[in-house]
């Protein structure tokens, strides 16, 4: 998606599940970008065995939502690896970033709008300034489900919070960004996991 919706031609994933792992591949053969993303096997937890220190000017991830006492865990054990904190959880994650980025590098995220404070918490614990935030809202009239997150290691300028750009699409609200990611009515309330399905990296 990035390769093709940004025209990015320096993409590195990185899959845990190999089963996804699989899936991608065959996403990148179909949409012809060999050339553009290399696909990686492997556990962000070991970054540092497989990375070099700020090796990326920019990391984007959709980390699962859910800790591991949270809701009711699928029975399929990919699916609850991709929607609870079972294989890596969020201090996981953001060292990750710490390790993969240059000075200055940016980090892009989808996160639960309802761990907000948590997740700031952890960015800064790790020298991650969160610089920009978009609440996500199911409807313009109910509370944020999800917010995309941009923060820069070392920063430390000011927080930003953009202000809500809406555009009617039959009965869901979509902004420029989640258009671009793909966001449809089918992402509303009541479909997928907590407002949109998960995706790994």
């Amino acid at each position: 998606m990035l390769a093709r919706r940004l025209g990015r031609k320096d993409i590195t994933a990185l899959e845990l599940q190999p089963h996804l792992f699989s899936l991608a591949e065959r996403d990148v053969y179909l949409n012809r970008c060999e050339r553009e993303v290399s696909l990686v096997h492997g556990d962000l937890r070991r970054v540092g065995m497989q990375f070099a220190a700020g090796s990326f000017a920019h990391v984007l991830c959709n980390p699962p939502y859910r800790t591991r006492a949270s809701g009711r865990s699928s029975v399929s054990m990919e699916k609850a690896i991709a929607r609870h904190e079972l294989a890596c959880e969020l201090q996981d994650v953001v060292r990750a970033a710490e390790h993969l980025l240059v000075p200055r590098g940016t980090l892009f995220m989808v996160y639960p709008a309802s761990r907000f404070g948590e997740l700031t918490s952890v960015l800064r614990v790790h020298r991650m300034e969160p610089r920009t935030v978009r609440w996500v809202h199911p409807l313009a009239d109910r509370p944020a489900k999800l917010v995309l997150l941009h923060a820069v290691k070392t920063l430390r300028d000011p927080l930003i919070a953009r202000r809500r750009r809406w555009r009617r699409r039959q009965r869901c609200w979509c902004s420029k960004e989640l258009q671009a990611m793909g966001w449809d009515e089918r992402h509303q309330e009541g479909e997928g996991d907590a407002a949109g399905e998960k995706s790994e990296k």
